[in-house]
């Protein structure tokens, strides 16, 4: 199932809740970017005391771009919290991160930066729910598409078939077929699903979508 997720990367809670009221008509999962100036250069406003006030009827993932040493995981144990990602490249430990975050019997994802080493990933597969590869460098709303990575991903696809595969940044009209056609099923997408843009370009994804679902459909059947 292909599954597409606007991010929240706020500054303030007036931001947050612009956010919030642009994607609860379109869409019941969000995906809330946590940065706190440690393992990328950026923050973003993340307090989830502040977000429980406004998310009622979405799920979210919280995509964690922190060092994860020392940081409070326990923060993001909520009710409409269904997914936790962090970086493998973030914690010294990830084998226990993955475990306190399922002690919280949450989804667990395992996010990527371009340059890393999938390598990197290999211990972690078997324990994990899905990966996230970054296809921008992270820290803002808006990088460019990092088009290096997709032979990482059909790397990766290929030697773990079985691995869900999502991506965040960069996503738009023109990246999201050939992402599609190489195993990704999850995205994350800030700056094409804009406020202002969010209904209109809701609209031309999801079309990219059936269109590759009829594609997989007809290869199947021939």
């Amino acid at each position: 199932m292909i599954s597409i997720a606007p991010t929240i990367l706020v500054s303030d809670e007036g931001v947050l809740r612009g956010r919030l009221a642009a994607i609860k008509p379109y869409y019941m999962r969000a995906q809330v970017d946590v940065l706190n100036n440690s393992f990328v250069e950026a923050t973003s406003f993340a307090d989830p005391d502040v977000i429980e006030q406004h998310v009622a009827g979405l799920s979210c993932e919280i995509d964690l771009m922190v060092d994860i040493n020392g940081y409070d995981i326990a923060q993001w144990n909520r009710t409409w919290v269904d997914t936790i990602s962090f970086h493998v490249e973030a914690s010294s430990d990830p084998a226990a991160t993955i475990d306190a975050i399922r002690s919280f019997q949450k989804r667990v994802v395992l996010s990527i930066n371009p340059d890393t080493d999938i390598e990197m990933l290999e211990p972690f597969t078997r324990k994990i729910d899905g990966v996230l590869f970054m296809t921008v460098y992270p820290g803002r709303s808006g990088n460019p598409f990092q088009t290096h990575v997709l032979d990482a991903i059909r790397t990766f696809h290929g030697a773990h078939p079985g691995v869900p595969i999502e991506v965040d940044g960069g996503v738009t009209a023109e990246t999201m077929p050939e992402l599609l056609d190489i195993g990704v099923t999850g995205f994350a997408i800030g700056s094409y699903l804009s406020n202002e843009k969010i209904e209109e370009n809701t609209q031309v994804l999801i079309s990219l979508v059936e269109v590759f679902e009829q594609k997989q459909a007809a290869r199947k059947r021939s």
